[in-house]
């Protein structure tokens, strides 16, 4: 069935979110069903930060460890919307409290979809909320004023009451026109390695958190760096620090220096790119 031609693909920003040790792996042999940012409290409070407000894509393994401690996630309590890859149904997979923001896809054009069904919900609410404001507005200019027992009905907006509201509404319905999608355009990828893999060549971003260890796992973030594409944007030690004194990790953020030259079938590298946030550089 084809698309319909009259809709705009959307224009994501693409960023991985990793934590590895110095040689890339992710996990340790006896650890495999957790992601090291899995288990240190500064990491995930980094990643609720970074995940908040946006669209998160994982796979269906992400997705089932993640729940055995869902509490700690801010963005698996509605403050994201969340695809899971995965081959499974939804009802099979995605849990009942989830369920208005976690959806299970089985490509990766359901977020492409789902966004322009996101942009119609929210242009329609905009509209109702502006033509209330607009009969208020409409209604009360009609209003005729009366003063004792003569009404004059030549000038209704004589009341300052009467115009003050007109004129609050006003500034009212220029702030809702004003208003944007409480979900960001961009995509935080949270693995697994299939994921990554599959979705390195398009990432504009990478918040890599490499802890001074060494694990024993064969899953391993696929190699990126290079002078030419990528730059360090930030970098920081963590706080938390080992009996040396030396920290656990070193958090650092990657950017492409220009557009991937492969975009997904709904990414539009033409378009205008996204604010950059300011790093924080290392003290």
């Amino acid at each position: 069935m084809n698309e319909p031609v009259s809709k705009k693909d959307p224009s994501f920003e693409i960023t991985l979110f990793t934590a590895m040790d110095q040689t890339g792996r992710m996990r340790n042999s006896q650890e495999s069903d957790r992601p090291l940012w899995d288990n240190n409290p500064e990491i995930i409070k980094e990643l609720n930060r970074i995940a908040f407000r946006k669209i998160i894509l994982m796979g269906r393994k992400t997705y089932e460890l993640l729940l055995h401690d869902a509490t700690k996630h801010v963005f698996l309590n509605d403050a994201a919307i969340i695809f899971v890859l995965t081959k499974k149904r939804g009802d099979e997979l995605i849990k009942k409290e989830h369920t208005s923001h976690v959806y299970a896809i089985n490509a990766l054009e359901g977020i492409r979809n789902f966004w322009w069904l996101l942009e119609e919900a929210f242009e329609e609410k905009r509209r109702q909320k502006i033509t209330a404001c607009r009969k208020v507005q409409n209604d009360w200019r009609k209003k005729p004023e009366t003063t004792g027992t003569k009404e004059n009905s030549e000038s209704p907006m004589s009341n300052p009451k009467d115009k003050e509201l007109v004129e609050q509404l006003e500034k009212t319905i220029d702030s809702i026109e004003q208003e944007k999608i409480p979900i960001q355009p961009e995509i935080v990828v949270l693995g697994g390695v299939s994921l990554y893999q599959e979705m390195i060549d398009y990432a504009t971003a990478i918040y890599a958190f490499l802890i001074h260890a060494e694990f024993t796992g064969e899953e391993k973030f696929p190699l990126f760096f290079n002078e030419q594409d990528w730059e360090i944007k930030g970098e920081m030690d963590s706080k938390e620090k080992d009996s040396n004194g030396y920290p656990l990790f070193t958090s650092i953020t990657y950017r492409r220096k220009a557009q991937p030259e492969k975009h997904l079938p709904f990414f539009r590298p033409d378009l205008p790119p996204l604010p950059v946030e300011k790093e924080k550089s290392k003290k």
